[in-house]
């Protein structure tokens, strides 16, 4: 029986590894991406285990990538207590025993998932068109073509847009009813540094979350031995142009300086070594974006995940995992597609894999609303007494000795999930 030949749209993470799910199912896949070579912004990503799972079952890199990532049964949680020291009061525990968490160097991730789309029995199935600049879509009953500035067509039966808030796709799909992006009301800034720089209390294990009156600082290893760090912190910055006004706040040294500003007095580490460490040439600047709801994820032949359908602040490291989760399901369910049956068998596809996946997707939202609530600063030292007597009974009464055992969220498996769509 004849698989089908894939097109996808856009050449982060997303997109090489929807393309090694399904060469792992003898599917063609050919990736368009606009940019010439592979970019990254560094810094680092958190894999929690239900992104883990995809990493082990699916894409069959989770070893691999436990050699260069560091992995963490759980999140630890941290109080800035009024001595200036940080008290250990608990976590979140996300390990099942059986797969940890990993926290990666995004450059790292995504050049083992391209090295993966190389292997053999992978590369005659993968073609990755770099400087391929689409200009529009063409759907017919028979496929769909991607037509590039130039003219060339590359033609698929069908496509899937992995490009992320900016989405082409999307705007494909939707048209006039392709709705911008919502600025979530929180920047994050940060940097990648050494441990040797940075003084760690005995009490402090990673990946940290520190609570303070004016804010939280994670810190997370990058790597397996935790010789290198990320570290971020959330601020509430009013919203610039996204094309060009948050680069002008990282560049001109703003965002530093409002850092350094509001936590002048700190000397508790390790956020003192954090604060102090930071410049303007090793600063790591994010401005978390979401996506409305849309009214639909698809046509008959083309469809997004990840960022494209639903981008969701980072604020509980769930993020990339349902894009991982998107290509889980999708390249399962086109595992047993046929070509032949036309527009209206993927149109059935698509339906069920949107269906089961907002479900999903919804809960995850939930979920990371509370956790960016948590983060916010808080506003007098009476409230901030409230907020630490609330987190404390939290971790002591839900918790067993402090830690909370991880939620339906990092538990999820897709490959659990029922293939029927007809």
């Amino acid at each position: 029986m004849p698989s089908p030949h894939v097109l996808i749209v856009g050449a982060g993470l997303a997109g090489p590894a929807l393309a090694l799910a399904l060469a792992k199912q003898s599917i063609k896949s050919t990736i368009i991406e606009r940019r010439p070579d592979m970019q990254d912004i560094g810094g680092v990503i958190m894999l929690a285990p239900n992104a883990m799972r995809v990493m082990d079952k699916i894409l069959d890199i989770g070893h691999s990538l436990r050699a260069k990532g560091y992995s963490f049964e759980a999140i630890n949680i941290h109080l800035q207590e009024a001595d200036n020291k940080l008290d250990h009061v608990g976590g979140f525990r996300v390990s099942d025993g059986a797969t940890n968490g990993l926290s990666i160097s995004r450059p790292v991730l995504h050049e083992a998932l391209l090295a993966a789309c190389q292997e053999e029995g992978m590369k005659e199935l993968i073609e990755l068109r770099y400087g391929a600049k689409m200009e529009h879509i063409e759907e017919t009953d028979s496929g769909v073509e991607a037509v590039l500035e130039g003219g060339e067509r590359i033609t698929g039966d069908i496509m899937i847009g992995c490009d992320g808030i900016g989405s082409r796709v999307r705007k494909h799909i939707l048209g006039d009813a392709n709705p911008e992006p919502v600025y979530s009301g929180i920047a994050v800034i940060g940097a990648v540094t050494p441990a040797s720089t940075v003084t760690f209390p005995s009490t402090v294990q990673l990946p940290a979350f520190c609570y303070t009156q004016h804010g939280t600082f994670l810190s997370f290893a990058m790597d397996q031995s935790g010789q290198e760090l990320q570290w971020a912190t959330s601020l509430q910055v009013p919203e610039r142009d996204r094309k060009t006004g948050w680069d002008e706040y990282r560049m001109s040294g703003d965002a530093v300086r409002d850092v350094k500003r509001i936590y002048a007095d700190t000397t508790v580490e390790p956020i003192r070594s954090f604060v102090h460490g930071l410049n303007n040439e090793n600063v790591k600047f994010w401005a978390p974006y979401q996506m409305p709801d849309l009214p639909t994820w698809h046509t008959s032949r083309v469809c997004i995940l990840g960022d494209a359908a639903h981008a969701i602040p980072p604020s509980a490291g769930q993020g990339s995992a349902q894009a991982f989760e998107d290509i889980g399901l999708l390249s399962r369910l086109l595992q047993g597609a046929q070509p032949g049956k036309g527009k209206a068998e993927y149109n059935q596809l698509f339906e069920y894999f949107e269906r089961t996946r907002r479900q999903r997707v919804d809960a995850v939202r939930k979920m990371t609303a509370g956790a960016e609530s948590s983060r916010r600063p808080t506003e007098n030292s009476w409230m901030w007494w409230v907020k630490k007597m609330g987190v404390r009974a939290v971790f002591r009464f839900m918790g067993t000795k402090g830690y909370i055992q991880g939620s339906a969220i990092t538990r999820y498996d897709v490959t659990t999930e029922s293939l029927s769509f007809r």
